[in-house]
C-alpha cells in the first residue's frame, strides 16, 4: 500500500483479495489492515510478502 486517506470519523478494516487477515479490529474482526479515523499517511507500507523460496521446486520433477 504506497499510500491512504481517510475523511471518516470511524477507523476502517481493509480486505485485500490473497492478502491474509493478520490486523484485528478492537471488535476481533480480522482485516488486511486497519485505516485509523481522519487519517492521511504517504508512507509506503508493505502488507504482505510471500516466500516464493518454498514454491515447487524443479528439480524435483527431472524428465529423463
Amino acid at each position: 500500500m504506497s499510500s491512504h486517506k481517510s475523511t471518516f470519523p470511524l477507523d476502517i478494516g481493509v480486505k485485500i483479495t490473497g492478502v491474509d487477515s493478520n490486523t484485528f479490529a478492537i471488535t476481533g474482526e480480522a482485516y488486511a489492515t486497519v485505516l485509523p479515523a481522519e487519517s492521511k499517511s504517504n508512507t509506503e507500507r508493505r502488507l504482505q510478502q510471500d516466500d516464493v523460496a518454498l514454491g515447487t521446486a524443479t528439480h524435483l520433477f527431472d524428465l529423463v
